[in-house]
Formats: structure tokens, C-alpha cells, sequence
């Protein structure tokens, strides 16, 4: 019998190693429990309460910002530095305080869990849809102590000396910067997306089924190539591109079906 862990219990086991980044996320994974772990690898958000689901977790993509980028702070993206988030907010570091705030714990998780899904190439459905949503500079949910002494783990192990120091004013200024960045690629997905839903409800899911799901994988993997490749404008135009030109195509056909009086546009 497979017997399933709590992502604390099972965090406090094998944060102390990070021996090899593909043992450390089958292990991870692994360890969420029931519904969780499933709703977790088909990519939904997921609760720890039982309660609303939670938001995307974008805090270490803190690292892909201008300022963080100047600063040296692109070491935030690794599992190095989750490990000294995870010593941290365990209380096994020097610059932990006391007591350590109990919602480190949680985003010392989710912080994992972000990295892992990217090296894993699984993205929870947060990320992905609607894209960024909830994530908001005013009300950050990356704190700006945890960051520092973080920071301040990372730098005191050996090689990393030299590695830049993520001060506590950096992080709100980093977490507007991000979500400039996440915001016209929310707003482009959120606009197709309303274009399929309205084809769908003219028609359009049962006379051009095949070019519904055209359009919908297209606009998953314009969300996922945002997310993948920290909202780039450049690298992300083709998948966006893709996925308003097959939205349009879908559209145009159930307006030509409405203006013919038909219900179903030929070729459609």
C-alpha cells in the first residue's frame, strides 16, 4: 500500500538533502496527500485549508525582473535558494528569528513547489489560467523578511560569497515591476479566451469542434510559454499570435453562419 505523507512532514525530510533534482521531485510529489497530489499533477490549484483554491505562487519569478536582474538576485529561480528559504523558515538557520512566522512554512512549500513544477515541466493550472491572476504588488505575498534572510542563508554557504543580498525595499518594488510584466499577456489571454467562450455559446462547439480545441490548446500553450518563459514579449508573440488567429477563424464562423441564417457555416 502507497502511503502518502503531508507536504510539511514529508519537507522536513528531504529539505535537509536536495541531493538531485529529479529524486527531490518525485519525493515531493510524491508526498501531497490524496486529492491534492491529484489535482496537483493534472495541473488544478489546490488548497492546503480545504477552503478557496490558491492563486499562482510567482514569487521566485521575483528573479526574472529588471531590478532583480541588476541586483544579481537571478539565484532566487534555483533549488539552492529554495533550500535556504526551507532553512529559514524551518528555524535550522542562523538568521531565522524567533519564532519564525508561521506562513514561512507555507510559502517555503510553495516556493518548492514552483520550481519543481517548472524543472518538471508541469505548471499548476493557476499559472496558466487565468494567467498571473490574483498576483497584486499591493498586496505581495513575498515577504520581504523572508527574502532577506534567505538571502542571507544563501550567501553565508559555500561559493555563493559573492551572490547579491535581496533587501527588504527591493521586494515590493520588484513584485510592481513583475506584475507589469504578467499584465498584457492576462489581459491578451483573457480577451481570447472570451472570443472562443462567445463561439461556443453561437454554435460553434458543435459546428467546428475540431477548430474549438484548436483554439483552446493554442491559448494553453500561449499561457504556458508565458509562464515558462517569464512573459518575455518577444519570444511570446508567435504562441499569442497563434491563438488570436485561430480565435478569430472561430469567430468569423459562427458570424458568417448568423448572417446566412444557417447553423453552420460551410467549411467550418
Amino acid at each position: 500500500m502507497l502511503l502518502f505523507l503531508s507536504p510539511t512532514t514529508l519537507l522536513e525530510g528531504i529539505e535537509v538533502g536536495f541531493v538531485r533534482i529529479a529524486s527531490i521531485g518525485f519525493l515531493f510529489l510524491l508526498g501531497l496527500s490524496g486529492i491534492m497530489a491529484a489535482n496537483a499533477l493534472a495541473g488544478e490549484s489546490v488548497s492546503a485549508s480545504g477552503g478557496a483554491p490558491e492563486t499562482a505562487f510567482l514569487c521566485p519569478d521575483l528573479a526574472r525582473t529588471g531590478l532583480f536582474r541588476s541586483k544579481g538576485l537571478e539565484y532566487l529561480h534555483t533549488l539552492a535558494f529554495a533550500e535556504a528559504v526551507s532553512a529559514v523558515a524551518g528555524g535550522r538557520s542562523s538568521f531565522a528569528p524567533p519564532p519564525v512566522p508561521e506562513e514561512w512554512k507555507d510559502a517555503s512549500t510553495r516556493w518548492l513547489m514552483h520550481l519543481l513544477t517548472h524543472e518538471a515541466g508541469i505548471l499548476p493550472r493557476a499559472v496558466l489560467l487565468p494567467l498571473g491572476d490574483g498576483f497584486s504588488s499591493d498586496e505581495c505575498p513575498c515577504d520581504p523578511q523572508l527574502l532577506h534572510k534567505s538571502s542571507l542563508e544563501y550567501r553565508s554557504r559555500p561559493g555563493n560569497g559573492s551572490a547579491g543580498v535581496v533587501y527588504p525595499y527591493y521586494v515590493p518594488m520588484a513584485a510592481h515591476e513583475l506584475e507589469k510584466m504578467i499584465l498584457p499577456h492576462s489581459v491578451r489571454a483573457g480577451r481570447i479566451a472570451a472570443t472562443i467562450e462567445l463561439a461556443e455559446r453561437m454554435g460553434a462547439a458543435a459546428c467546428s469542434p475540431i477548430l474549438v480545441e484548436a483554439a483552446k490548446e493554442a491559448l494553453d500553450g500561449a499561457r504556458r510559454a508565458a509562464a515558462e518563459r517569464h512573459y518575455d514579449v518577444v519570444s511570446l508573440e508567435p504562441s499569442f499570435s497563434a491563438a488570436e488567429r485561430l480565435s478569430e477563424e472561430l469567430s468569423e464562423g459562427w458570424r458568417l453562419a448568423a448572417a446566412q441564417g444557417a447553423p453552420c457555416a460551410a467549411g467550418k
